[in-house]
């Protein structure tokens, strides 16, 4: 299917592996794509295999292709120039920003992805995809292009379309839940209690970049006050308007409208595509914070007096109310918030100032993606396998910030696991389940870190030890141990 490096052969790959279409029907697809000169999309939709519905379902779900709100988003004008203003409109396709040679595009119709190895051989440079909408693509080439560029009916040339795709059945209900308040449910939930012999043990929250957007939809509400640092958030007002989160039953405290307070700011914060909620305690006030497509948006404030009601009811949520505020504390719970199931995490941490507390969302039963889907050549894909099936000797992956460490971490566990060995993860953050794994969360702010977890894991007849970051001696002669 050509190099598997394509944009092309990645979403292919997609297909076949979500079960849309078999490797003999991808194969016929490619000979015709070839026999026409066509795209493979075009193909696709001609013979009605799979619907933009479909296509779109996987690019997000399997690609983990995010979905944005072009409202929220002022292309770089140096990326605007790279992209000629014929070549945007006729493909409705927007250029946001040229980071080291790669270009971030965005596109309204699914099937457009399958032109983009194409503009990339044009451009001479890497594409990277995000999604919106048509209509919006078609409004912002306008504004910034200049002229007024038409919404193309988003289907490939020469395709008469794909059949309308059916409707899809709703997610099962949340097993073994229970409500939590205003209909949320809350299931298996999981915590680990910190009980750090240093009342200041800090917990360092890892955030993962490059898992941070998992594609919700965003809401075509105007955005809050976006900022880059905390003195930005803090000095800006507060949003016009009437607000969605009202703090100020907090005065009150009362349990049930606590409650009620948070399963609200969950729901808002989803609506609104965050991938995290701060609760930042700054001087005399703290501070209602969403980070959405990386930037932090102030949502509103609270006298500080009144943080603690909101910090219990979150910890309710996960069951952990009755830690103490004087200890860090973690925990997870699975939860269905609008028509989504999610994992969402809770951190609190006491500071001089107060309790800083972040929660996280992350997609629940989302299997991590392969190495083929990161990027990788097939030969790249084969050495990394085989030392993974090897069982002896060190294999440490690294890479910067939202450089795919993460996403290559876990494509190795769920391979090991795939092909029958017995893997053993110890995790400061986890970002994926894999039910085949054997994954211990610990954190940097617990009395028990990650060095007894690791050492107890080597006499459990484990043919894979990982360890998702070495970070003391102790760590890297356990895993010299483990490895010999």
């Amino acid at each position: 299917m050509g190099d598997s490096s394509t944009i092309t052969t990645r979403v292919l790959d997609g297909l076949v592996n979500a079960g849309l279409v078999t490797v003999e029907q991808l194969s016929e697809v490619n000979e015709a794509a070839t026999a026409d000169g066509v795209t493979p999309g075009v193909i696709l939709a001609q013979r009605g295999l799979i619907s933009s519905e479909n296509l779109n379902e996987v690019l997000e779900e399997e690609l983990g292709i995010p979905r944005v709100d072009l409202s929220s988003y002022e292309p770089d004008p140096d990326a605007l120039t790279l992209l000629p203003a014929e070549v945007a409109r006729e493909r409705v396709i927007l250029p946001l920003f040229e980071i080291e040679g790669m270009l971030t595009v965005v596109i309204g119709e699914p099937f457009h992805v399958f032109e983009l190895d194409e503009l990339a051989a044009e451009l001479g440079l890497e594409i990277e995809a995000v999604l919106s909408d048509s209509s919006s693509i078609a409004e912002a080439l306008s504004q910034h292009y200049g002229h007024a560029a038409e919404a193309s009916s988003g289907l490939p040339e020469g395709s008469e379309g794909p059949p309308p795709a059916p409707v899809a059945e709703e997610l099962d209900e949340v097993s073994e839940s229970e409500t939590y308040s205003d209909g949320h449910e809350v299931a298996e939930a999981s915590a680990v209690e910190f009980q750090a012999e240093e009342p200041d043990a800090v917990v360092t929250e890892h955030i993962a970049v490059e898992e941070g957007t998992w594609g919700v939809s965003y809401s075509e509400e105007p955005p809050g006050q976006v900022a880059d640092t905390i003195e930005q958030v803090v000095d800006s007002p507060e949003p016009e308007g009437p607000q969605d989160i009202d703090l100020d039953v907090l005065a009150v405290a009362d349990a049930s409208r606590v409650a009620v307070l948070v399963t609200d700011i969950l729901d808002d914060a989803v609506r609104k595509g965050a991938s995290h909620i701060h609760l930042l305690p700054y001087k005399d006030d703290f501070f209602l914070v969403y980070r959405v497509e990386g930037r932090l948006e102030k949502i509103t404030s609270a006298p500080i007096s009144m943080q603690g009601a909101l910090v219990d009811g979150l910890k309710g949520y996960v069951r952990l109310e009755s830690v103490p505020a004087t200890l860090p504390v973690l925990g997870r719970a699975k939860s269905r918030i609008g028509d989504r199931d999610l994992v969402v995490t809770v951190s609190a941490v006491p500071t001089v100032s107060g309790q800083r507390v972040v929660v996280s969302f992350a997609p629940h039963d989302v299997a991590p993606r392969s190495l083929s889907m990161l990027g990788m050549s097939e030969a790249e894909t084969r050495a990394l396998h085989a030392m993974v099936e090897r069982g002896r000797g060190v294999l440490l992956v690294c890479a910067p910030v939202a450089g795919g460490r993460s996403s290559t971490y876990y494509a190795l566990l769920a391979h090991a696991a795939a092909v029958g060995k017995a893997v053993y993860s110890v995790e400061r953050s986890v970002e994926y389940e894999i039910p085949s794994v054997a994954q211990v969360l610990v954190n940097s702010g617990s009395a028990v870190g990650a060095v007894p977890y690791f050492a107890a894991g080597i006499h459990q007849d484990t043919d894979v030890m990982a360890i998702d970051s070495l970070q003391s001696v102790e760590d890297i002669h356990l895993a010299i141990e483990a490895a010999g």
